[in-house]
């Protein structure tokens, strides 16, 4: 059965999964509430060189399909429980100022 609880980052409902997949190396479903984009947002603030790069040209550079397919392949590479149709980059971006999230492991 599926729970749904808020984001703790950005309050938008989202679900909880008790199934994740342990080989997963970055965004493993949660057992806590975390939606998907502030999932993304954490590993992108966190992670360098991206964090960099990211700092320095902002966010909007998420909005460019070549860097949203880059980000797919490594979602894939990673196995991670996220999929790329799931994110909402127009999301990420308009949140991205928001406060850090508690979860420091990037769980969605």
């Amino acid at each position: 059965m599926t729970t749904i609880v808020l984001c703790e980052r950005c309050c938008t409902p989202c679900s909880v999964s008790p199934e994740r997949n342990e080989q997963a190396r970055l965004l493993r479903h949660a057992d806590t509430g975390v939606c998907v984009n502030c999932a993304v947002t954490a590993f992108l603030r966190t992670m360098e060189p991206l964090a960099s790069v990211l700092a320095a040209k902002g966010p909007e550079v998420l909005l460019n399909e070549a860097a949203q397919a880059q980000f797919a392949a490594v979602l894939a590479a990673g196995f991670a429980d996220a999929r790329a149709d799931e994110i909402d980059w127009r999301v990420v971006v308009a949140q991205w100022d928001l406060s850090d999230l508690s979860t420091p492991d990037g769980d969605s």
